[in-house]
């Protein structure tokens, strides 16, 4: 069975004290979960709604510094290494 899915990335500019602007990941906070409870907690099915997680999480990171913090994303050093992971399974 071939799933196809059209995500959408949402970037919400929030003001923050630290800088005028940051970026928080809205979409996959959304899709990824119900992705999740549609397939049974199977990751496998959500792959798109993963990888578009860790990219607006990694643009967080980028603009606010490894040391920001969000409840969406996993830490930036973990984050790191769970995107070299993908993408050395995607080879």
């Amino acid at each position: 069975m071939i799933l196809l899915m059209t995500l959408h990335v949402t970037l919400v500019l929030v003001p923050s004290r630290v800088s005028p602007l940051h970026l928080v990941p809205a979409t996959s906070t959304d899709e990824l979960p119900a992705c999740l409870t549609k397939n049974s907690y199977n990751e496998e099915k959500c792959q798109a709604q993963i990888d578009a997680l860790y990219e607006c999480c990694n643009a967080f990171y980028q603009q606010r510094g490894e040391d920001a913090k969000t409840p969406s994303c996993p830490n930036a050093s973990l984050l790191r290494v769970k995107m070299r992971q993908r993408a050395q399974q995607l080879r």
